[in-house]
C-alpha cells in the first residue's frame, strides 16, 4: 500500500476467467463515498501526456471520494482480449471484490461508467441491487447504431492495432462478436435500475454517440432519473473538467436525498 499525505493507494489484482486484471483502490483519509469507475473502449493507443483514469481518480480523491478503477481485459496491464461480454464478467468479478473487501458500512457505493463502460454500469445496476447511485457518461442507447455489421472486421482490426485484442484467433466468430453488442443496448434494460437514482450525462457535441442516445435512455428510465447535457461537450467526457464536479455533486446530493 502506498500513502501520500491524506491519500492511500492499494493495487488491485484479480483473476477473471483465468486472466489477470490490474487496477487500484485510492482512498482519502476521510471519504464520503466510494465510486467505481468503468472505462470505455479505447480508440487509439495510450497518449503519454494523458493521465487517464488514475488522474480522474486523483481529482475525485481531492474531493473526498474514494475510487476503484480496473483495467478490463485487454487494456493497460490486464491480460486477455476485449469483448463486451468478457468485460461484463470482469465487472462482475470487480464488484464482488469491492463488496467483499472494500466497502464499509459508512461508505455509499456508486458506479460511474463512460461510453461502453456506461452501458456496462447500467446493465449491472439493473441486475444487481447493490449500489447507491449510477452515472453514465456518453453511453450509447444501441451499439449497433454506432457501427454496423459490415464494419465489424475494421473494428476488430483497429482493436488489434490498439492492442485490446491480442490473440490472432480471437474472436472465434466475428459476427457472434458483433451480435454480442445487442446484449448491451442500454435503452432496453435501463428501466430496471429504479429505484436507484440515475444520472445520464452526455456532451451536446458528441462526435461518436449522438446526444439523442442520451434522451432515448432517459425516456426509457424510471424515476428517480436525471439528464444533464453538457454544452460543447464531446464524447471524451472523462477528460472534461466538468465531470469531476458532476460526480462530486451527484454523490453529495444522492447521499443527502436531494437528486438535483
Amino acid at each position: 500500500m502506498e500513502s501520500a499525505g491524506d491519500f492511500s493507494r492499494v493495487e488491485i489484482s484479480l483473476v477473471c476467467d483465468g486472466y489477470r486484471l490490474k487496477g487500484e483502490h485510492r482512498k482519502p483519509r476521510q471519504s464520503k463515498a466510494l465510486v467505481v469507475l468503468i472505462h470505455g473502449i479505447p480508440m487509439s493507443r495510450p497518449d503519454p501526456s494523458d493521465g487517464g483514469y488514475p488522474e480522474l481518480c486523483a481529482k475525485l480523491n481531492e474531493r473526498g471520494i474514494a475510487t476503484v478503477f480496473l483495467n478490463l481485459r485487454g487494456t493497460g496491464e490486464s491480460e486477455g482480449n476485449f469483448s463486451m461480454a468478457s468485460w461484463y464478467r470482469d465487472v462482475l468479478c470487480l464488484m464482488d471484490y469491492v463488496l467483499n473487501n472494500i466497502t464499509e458500512e459508512s461508505e455509499s457505493l456508486f458506479l460511474a461508467g463512460f461510453s461502453a463502460g456506461g452501458a456496462i454500469a447500467l446493465r449491472f445496476a439493473s441486475e444487481r441491487n447493490v449500489v447507491t447511485g449510477v452515472i453514465s457518461f456518453a453511453c450509447p442507447a444501441k451499439f449497433t447504431e454506432i457501427f454496423g455489421r459490415d464494419e465489424i472486421f475494421a473494428f476488430i482490426e483497429l482493436s488489434r492495432e490498439i492492442g485490446i485484442i491480442k490473440d490472432l484467433q480471437f474472436p472465434p466468430d466475428p459476427f457472434d462478436f458483433f451480435e454480442e453488442l445487442n446484449g448491451f443496448n442500454a435503452e432496453e434494460y435501463v428501466s430496471g435500475i429504479s429505484p436507484v437514482p440515475l444520472l445520464i450525462v452526455h456532451g451536446a457535441n458528441d462526435e461518436l454517440v449522438p446526444v439523442e442516445h442520451a434522451r432515448r435512455i432517459f425516456e426509457r428510465a424510471r424515476e428517480p432519473r436525471f439528464l444533464k447535457i453538457l454544452e460543447g461537450g464531446t464524447h471524451h467526457l472523462r477528460r472534461d473538467p466538468r465531470s469531476v464536479d458532476i460526480i462530486d455533486k451527484w454523490v453529495i446530493n444522492v447521499i443527502s436525498g436531494c437528486h438535483h
